[in-house]
């Protein structure tokens, strides 16, 4: 496109707040499902298996089945509503959606609904987004299990993409998947964070422990992705990290 062209087009798109942008832009850290198969396609690597952990209503689910044409996703949404929702909106895709929670252990545990109807809850009494914003949470007993369990069960010799947002529980979903990290069985993780270091009245949302914790079993981090910043009063981050593993 020449130049005066883009320019011109560019002026009239951010007048309503839009910007023209590359589709293939070689910059990391834009679009994390595009770094993914970037680095996916230039290690020879199929993205055949995705787990989706806190799949909420399936919007990342169907991105990930958008992307990668071949891959099936595990989809896993233990909020009895939201799991409903799931179910309908992924009716005919090649996901597979689960009522259960994983986490470090298995069994019942207590799920807090922090409200938004079913959009904002965890494992976690204490998730850093509800601390903030002072969220009460109804409570509920949900099914929980490992990934290492889930993948034994299943007979999933291999994670290709493992994507966690469980506000504030992410350390110990990635805890219950020790085995499958130690055998190089887990290629790409993204997750969320709020912040380096965890709050001392949260529970989770710690980029470096999270980092420190794969780092132990190879993998190099590839890029964060903002998705937005409250500066109200106490500044509160929502991000996410993408790490790869290389061996995997």
């Amino acid at each position: 496109m020449p130049s005066l062209i883009r320019k011109s087009l560019n002026n009239a798109l951010q007048k309503f707040g839009y910007e023209l942008t590359k589709t293939h832009n070689d910059s990391f850290g834009i679009k994390w499902l595009n770094d993914v198969k970037r680095l996916s396609n230039s290690y020879g690597k199929k993205i055949n298996i995705a787990f989706d952990v806190g799949a909420n209503i399936g919007v990342t689910t169907k991105e990930i089945l958008q992307y990668f044409d071949s891959s099936k996703v595990f989809a896993f949404e233990c909020h009895p509503n939201t799991f409903n929702k799931l179910v309908n909106n992924l009716a005919g895709t090649r996901a597979y959606p689960f009522e259960i929670a994983l986490s470090n252990t298995s069994g019942n545990d207590t799920f807090y609904d922090y409200g938004d109807e079913g959009y904002i809850n965890s494992l976690t009494p204490n998730a850093p987004y509800a601390v903030r914003f002072k969220k009460k949470a109804a409570e509920l007993s949900v099914m929980k299990k490992t990934i290492d369990e889930f993948c034994f069960e299943n007979k999933i010799s291999k994670i290709d993409l493992l994507k966690i947002d469980t506000e504030g529980h992410d350390i110990n979903v990635l805890r219950g998947g020790h085995k499958m990290l130690s055998s190089n069985s887990i290629a790409f993780v993204y997750f969320e964070f709020n912040d380096f270091y965890q709050d001392i009245n949260t529970d989770g949302g710690s980029l470096n422990t999270m980092t420190e914790y794969l780092s132990g079993f190879g993998f190099k981090f590839v890029a964060t992705y903002t998705d937005y910043i409250v500066t109200e009063q106490r500044m509160f981050v929502v991000a996410n990290a993408l790490l790869f593993n290389p061996n995997a």
